[in-house]
């Protein structure tokens, strides 16, 4: 690799020109590929169910007796609920907890507040 003259005009980042100063270190191309989790979408009920027995199984594993814990965002926080509903027996609240994510949390705090400020005059 040679090295790049910073006053030859061409735009360089500092990353890029230091970079070219290592000597004898080949640089090679990395291929990043980004492939979903599952194969299925994740707002269905089966799916729920076999993220619910896997984080499930993740808690056992390291804390034993613990009930397990799950943050979902308002769509899947639903179905998880009507899970819980139906299938109490296996996934009821005393063997799920599971709470709305932080993002829905803020949204609906900040609407609420808004709502305050409006009506405070």
């Amino acid at each position: 690799m040679q090295n790049i003259n910073p006053n030859s005009g061409n735009s360089l980042n500092w990353s890029a020109y230091h970079a070219s100063k290592k000597p004898g270190r080949k640089l090679e191309k990395t291929g990043i590929d980004v492939l979903p989790m599952f194969s299925y979408p994740a707002n269905t009920v089966a799916m729920m169910i076999h993220s619910m027995d896997v984080i499930r199984e993740v808690t056992e594993h390291l804390n034993q007796g613990q009930i397990t814990v799950v943050g979902a965002d308002q769509p899947l926080y639903a179905i998880m609920k009507q899970i819980q509903c139906v299938l109490p027996e296996e996934y009821g609240q005393r063997k799920f907890f599971i709470m709305l994510g932080g993002l829905h949390i803020e949204m609906t705090a900040l609407k609420t507040l808004g709502q305050w400020l409006v009506g405070s005059g």
